[in-house]
């Protein structure tokens, strides 16, 4: 498939690791200023506070590493790492839980429809903040304010690039143009999630 543009849109990669295995979180973020290094680095803070609000309930055997920021306005967008974002280790040395187990943040914007909310998945927590099937309070207070950091910053975006075809074999057909839509408002789910693809992405 085609690269597919999105207006004003930056897509952020929070990037973490537990001995050999990969994890990552996606973002959007809407903006018309060029990308450079200084903005790297001001999403690279914003993330760094959001994520320190998590280390608590995360497991001390996961870190997260990088936040690699890239311009998707363009096919040859330029492309930073930030230097305000570096190994945040979790500090819980309970037993983890598995992989799959996630926290789930769902966000909204000022538009209604499919494409315009979005969904994050965080994981690597510990059993130690498991309350059977739900997340502890602690655990849901400190996903809260990893949203409001979201929220608040004004910035971080919904990026709409593809939707899924009604007909079989699902497949993605592009947005033209592809829309960047600023998160407003987020929910907490208070059980615990397994994350799963809503679009396949080739």
């Amino acid at each position: 498939m085609p690269f597919i543009p999105v207006d004003e849109g930056l897509e952020i990669v929070v990037q973490g690791h537990r001995d050999s295995v990969i994890i990552q979180n996606v973002f959007g973020w809407k903006t018309t200023d060029d990308l450079d290094q200084a903005l790297a680095d001001t999403i690279g803070d914003l993330l760094s506070g959001a994520y320190t609000e998590l280390l608590g309930a995360t497991s001390d055997s996961f870190h997260w590493d990088t936040v690699t920021v890239t311009d998707v306005r363009t096919v040859d967008g330029p492309q930073f790492v930030a230097t305000t974002f570096d190994d945040l280790q979790g500090t819980d040395s309970a037993n983890p839980l598995p992989y799959q187990t996630a926290g789930l943040i769902s966000w909204s914007t000022n538009t209604r429809g499919r494409s315009f909310r979005g969904r994050t998945y965080l994981g690597l927590f510990c059993e130690d903040h498991s309350d059977g099937r739900n997340l502890s309070t602690d655990l849901k207070t400190a996903m809260g304010d990893f949203a409001t950091v979201i929220v608040e910053s004004g910035s971080f975006a919904v990026l709409s690039r593809f939707h899924l075809n009604p007909t079989p074999p699902p497949n993605t057909i592009p947005r033209d143009p592809g829309v960047a839509t600023l998160i407003t408002g987020s929910t907490v789910h208070p059980l615990w999630r397994t994350q799963r693809r809503r679009a396949t992405r080739t």
